[in-house]
């Protein structure tokens, strides 16, 4: 379960930075969720957060290469699937991790609330989720408020085809200013939501 759960965050870390004009054709639902005052305070468990970053690292490394990856991008798109998970599915997400689903909106909140930018260095994110659209019925309004609220998650319906795969990159190549193109190719069949999280880091080296 762990190695699955690693892969779905490195997939989930990639999609860290996408400009030009952002075209897309999806139905946004966002105006149906806009953000509202949450009851949610934000909190941080640097152990959770340190061993987190260390599993995910350790996971994604390959030997003789250099490994980036961002814990703070897969925690929080982490956080915006396990919102909506339950029974099974949600138990094994907390015990792969050693914190409850409730604990993890906590800390992707206070992250989120962490960033800091300046005119020496520029740092933006943004959320999303995308829905198939013959499976919107099944995705409960609460849900999606939630992410709404905790994360300003954008929300769109689409068919998840490759309209949708060019929609999916131009949204994330406006969110991370053009430093990634493409990061989607095509959906699988059983594919029926995508959650992202969009990190853009723009700052010059202390030391080259």
């Amino acid at each position: 379960m762990k190695k699955k759960i690693i892969a779905l965050l490195l997939l989930s870390a990639v999609l860290v930075s996408l400009v030009s004009c952002m075209n897309v054709s999806a139905s946004e639902l966002s105006k149906g969720f806009e953000k509202q005052e949450t009851d949610i305070k934000a909190a941080h468990n640097a152990k959770f957060y340190n061993d987190f970053a260390l599993t995910l690292l350790n996971g994604a490394n390959d030997k003789g290469k250099n490994t980036l990856v961002s814990p703070y991008s897969a925690a929080v798109a982490l956080a915006l699937l396990t919102s909506g998970a339950d029974g099974e599915s949600l138990k094994q997400i907390e015990e792969a991790f050693g914190i409850t689903a409730d604990a993890l909106d906590k800390e992707a909140a206070y992250l989120m609330n962490s960033l800091k930018t300046s005119k020496d260095c520029k740092i933006k994110t943004a959320n999303s989720l995308w829905i198939k659209e013959d499976f919107k019925s099944s995705v409960k309004e609460a849900y999606l408020q939630k992410n709404a609220d905790l994360f300003g998650a954008q929300i769109y319906a689409a068919p998840f085809d490759q309209t949708t795969v060019s929609d999916v990159n131009n949204w994330c190549n406006k969110q991370t200013d053009g430093m990634i193109k493409k990061i989607l190719e095509n959906f699988g069949g059983n594919d029926v939501l995508l959650g992202i999280n969009a990190l853009l880091f723009d700052a010059k080296w202390e030391e080259k």
